[in-house]
């Protein structure tokens, strides 16, 4: 579900729009890259 558009209701009612990513590959570091 990355690079997605998210609108997450709080349990007030309140919308907060936000997207999700990630690094890409080739920019993580060796120890980065071991992480599930």
């Amino acid at each position: 579900m990355l690079s997605q558009k998210v609108t997450i209701k709080t349990d007030s009612g309140k919308e907060m729009r936000g997207s999700n990513g990630s690094k890409p590959q080739h920019v993580l570091t060796p120890e980065e890259s071991k992480k599930p």
